[in-house]
C-alpha cells in the first residue's frame, strides 16, 4: 500500500482519473510487482474482506497493470475478463488472515491545511492521500466488552510519494 502509485488511467467513458481507489471497505490501486522478480513491471491490488467465505478472510488481489488499458472499476477483478487481445486477464488472490469474528475498515487521510484530516473514502480525488488507516474491529468485543475480546491497533501506512525519508533524488 504504501508504494501505491500517482498515476492516471482512462475509464469507459474516456474520462481519466487516478489508479486509486478506496472505500471502507475496499481498497484498489496500483503498485509494483513482487521485489524478488524485477521484470514483475506494475499491478493492480485490491484489499478487501471476503465476507462469501466462511471464516471471513482478509484478501489480497492482484493483476498486471496494462496503461493502456480502459478501466472499468465494476469489473477490474471479475475473473474470466479479457484484454482487447482475447486473452484472459490472470487474477491472484492471497488469503491474508482469517476475520472470524472481525470486520476491516479503511480510512483515507489528507491534509488540506496544517493538519490531517480522516474521510471514509477516496473516490475521484485528484491526488493520493496522505496515509490509509487499516482497521479490525473485532465484533465480538463490541458486543460483549472487556478483556474476554480482543482490538487490535489501528495500522496508519504513509504513502511513500509522501514521505520525505523515502524519496530519491
Amino acid at each position: 500500500v504504501s508504494q501505491a502509485r500517482n498515476l492516471r488511467i482512462r475509464g469507459p467513458d474516456g474520462r481519466v482519473s487516478l489508479a486509486f481507489q478506496g472505500t471502507p471497505a475496499e481498497l484498489v490501486f496500483v503498485a509494483p510487482g513482487r521485489e524478488s522478480d524485477p521484470s514483475a513491471g506494475l499491478y493492480w491490488y485490491r484489499l478487501f474482506q471476503a465476507e462469501d467465505e466462511q471464516p471471513q478472510t482478509l484478501k489480497l488481489q492482484t493483476r498486471l497493470y496494462d496503461p493502456a488499458e480502459v478501466v472499468d472499476w465494476n469489473s477490474l477483478f471479475i475473473p474470466g475478463e479479457l484484454t482487447p487481445e482475447g486473452k484472459e486477464i490472470r487474477i491472484e488472490a492471497f488469503a491474508l488472515m482469517s476475520l472470524p469474528t472481525a470486520r476491516l475498515s479503511l480510512s483515507y487521510w489528507e491534509q488540506p491545511g496544517p493538519s490531517l484530516q480522516s474521510q471514509p473514502d477516496w473516490v475521484d480525488q485528484s491526488l493520493l492521500p496522505r496515509l490509509v488507516e487499516l482497521q479490525l474491529t473485532d465484533t465480538k468485543a463490541v458486543a460483549t466488552p472487556g478483556p474476554a475480546g480482543r482490538s487490535w491497533p489501528p495500522l496508519a501506512i504513509v504513502l511513500e510519494e509522501y514521505n520525505h525519508a523515502f524519496r530519491r533524488r
